[in-house]
């Protein structure tokens, strides 16, 4: 099987950088907060909703990521930190397909929700994701390329330079994604 990802090789006991969650005492997997650090220890990114459930399996209510703690647009390359399992943390290179739902977003989608009777869903800590896309000549999705959904604490600046052939290959993928969506009502996946 060929490889899916540009993976960035870091030296061995390289920092990346320093990922803290805020647990629960009594909870073995919830999680209250996680904040991610650059490698300088300077704050890069955190999430604030908590994963915690209550007695009725509801969890805390995610309103939406505002504009300004948006870290990449539709179209920046990022690297993704991922588990790979027998590899351990590994970072690969992505290109945003779309960043988290906005504040605005949730709220016209609870609106449409109300007046269509439809009761909707609370939006939670699964919600605040970027979609992302990685090439993968493999890949079988309608546009042509693999895809994830990161949360911002798991999408770091690229540090090393991208060749112009993978830069020029993500680009493509992207438009032919964006040319997809438009196909496509808008919707976006």
């Amino acid at each position: 099987m060929k490889e899916c990802m540009e993976t960035f090789h870091y030296e061995e006991n390289e920092t990346f950088g320093f990922h803290i969650e805020e647990l629960y005492v009594d909870s073995m997997f919830a999680i209250k907060t996680t904040r991610n650090y650059l490698p300088d220890g300077s704050l890069w990114d955190e999430c604030l909703t908590s994963s915690l459930e209550d007695e009725e399996g509801r969890s805390e209510e995610f309103f939406g990521r505002p504009a300004e703690k948006v870290r990449f647009q539709n179209g920046d390359l990022a690297e993704e930190l991922i588990y790979q399992h027998g590899y351990g943390y590994i970072a690969r290179l992505v290109i945003v397909g779309n960043p988290p739902i906005s504040p605005e977003r949730i709220s016209k989608k609870r609106q449409r929700w109300k007046e269509t009777k439809f009761p909707g869903y609370p939006f939670d800590y699964f919600d605040d994701l970027y979609y992302v896309l990685l090439f993968c000549e493999e890949d079988h999705h309608p546009y042509g390329y693999a895809h994830n959904h990161p949360f911002p604490i798991n999408l770091f600046p690229v540090r090393f330079p991208v060749s112009d052939e993978i830069k020029n290959n993500l680009e493509n993928h992207y438009r032919n994604y964006r040319s997809w969506c438009e196909q496509n009502k808008g919707n976006t996946v």
